[in-house]
């Protein structure tokens, strides 16, 4: 019950909006309410899908960082499949899903890769809430905030006016290889 005076007040997250909350601020909020214990799992969670067994096996946590692993699968199978290689190098040691292995399927459809990634997190995020499904102001509840958190500040720090900075740099970086060549 402590948890629902933080997740009444953390700001509604929504795909493709830009958070009104930012890691450090959920992350020293969060502290504030958990347990130590609690508090050290919650800050290494991300969606790097790093096998961490220090959270329940019926977690929400537990539950991503598997899919997760099984989604990096899939894409290492895609990417192997399209350079003619032997993707057993790049597989983790995660089981396959079903759904992972059709966003990954669906996302390498589209030919332009920025597409490509905004499908794979929109998976991420359908997941997300689908395993959110049945808790109410519960720690797997915080766990899936930061994840999407997650997700939506990737995407702003992709936002349009760090584009043509990126392209300065991509651009001066290419113009040093002339010269030093």
């Amino acid at each position: 019950m402590v948890l629902f005076a933080l997740l009444a007040s953390l700001p509604m997250l929504r795909r493709e909006e830009t958070p009104g909350i930012g890691m450090e601020e959920l992350l020293s909020s969060a502290e504030a309410y958990l347990s130590a214990k609690k508090a050290g799992l919650f800050k290494a969670l991300s969606l790097s899908a790093e096998e961490t067994s220090a959270f329940p096996a019926k977690s929400l946590a537990a539950k991503y960082v598997k899919w997760e692993g099984s989604l990096r699968n899939a894409i290492a199978r895609q990417r192997a499949a399209r350079l003619g290689l032997d993707p057993a190098a790049y597989l983790r040691d995660f089981s396959y899903d079903t759904e992972a292995d059709r966003f990954v399927r669906d996302a390498f459809a589209a030919e332009n890769p920025l597409e490509r990634e905004k499908l794979l997190d929109a998976g991420r995020w359908m997941k997300l809430e689908e395993l959110e499904f049945g808790h109410r102001f519960d720690f797997d509840v915080l766990c899936a905030y930061k994840l999407k958190l997650e997700i939506l500040l990737k995407w702003k720090a992709r936002s349009a006016e760090h584009a043509a900075e990126n392209l300065d740099l991509a651009a001066a970086e290419v113009r040093k290889e002339k010269k030093a060549v």
